[in-house]
């Protein structure tokens, strides 16, 4: 990439912004963010794993190994112990106790955290009436397809050369619209025109996906 490269459009950044962070165009600290994200894409690039996500997940499970960590699949957590301010104990759903003898981490939601794992008794007052205000941000739905060749942008072969495409409106308003809906757990109709029209037509032959 380039050094010299920008985002040049206000479509553009809007889009950085929405993918980047879940936030609207018109969110505060919205254009801020764009520009953090897009500096960042500038200055290492869209990284691709060789061979696939997957691979993440193989190394991640490689270095807690070569560290004496454990895999542990179908082991739901029923709750949490805590004495004296930390984290003493975790209860599996099958009865099981792991004392603790250290940091514990959790990537769960914090509904889940708060309300089901730690309880109210444990969590506090305070900290419980602020979780259950909780205002959840917008979650990503991802297809991913095996094409037997590239797809055909309207927008030209500059659309091949990115990482990733993201279809939407063609306009701010359209993607500020998008965020409302979704904000109100209505159906999208914003850009949907437009996302279907973004592809050019293949010709008779049509595209198959690997299964």
């Amino acid at each position: 990439m380039s050094g010299d490269w920008k985002v040049s459009s206000t479509h553009d950044r809007a889009l950085w912004n929405w993918k980047g962070a879940g936030l609207a165009p018109d969110d505060a600290l919205g254009a801020n963010f764009a520009w953090l994200f897009a500096a960042a894409v500038q200055d290492v690039g869209v990284s691709i794993v060789k061979g696939g996500m997957h691979n993440v997940s193989r190394a991640l499970v490689a270095e807690l190994k070569a560290h004496g960590g454990e895999i542990r699949v179908n082991a739901g957590v029923k709750s949490i112990a805590v004495e004296k301010g930390r984290a003493a104990s975790v209860t599996l759903e099958g009865g099981e106790v792991i004392a603790l003898d250290g940091v514990l981490a959790s990537n769960v939601d914090p509904r889940h955290l708060i309300l089901d794992l730690l309880g109210e008794a444990q969590a506090g007052e305070s900290v419980t009436a602020k979780i259950k205000r909780y205002d959840w941000g917008q979650s990503f739905f991802g297809l991913y397809l095996a094409l037997d060749r590239p797809v055909p942008y309207r927008a030209g072969p500059d659309a091949d050369q990115s990482g990733y495409v993201h279809l939407g409106g063609p306009s701010l308003d359209d993607l500020a619209e998008t965020f409302a809906q979704c904000r109100k757990h209505q159906n999208l109709e914003a850009g949907a025109g437009e996302i279907a029209g973004a592809c050019q037509s293949v010709g008779p032959a049509p595209m198959t996906m690997a299964s």
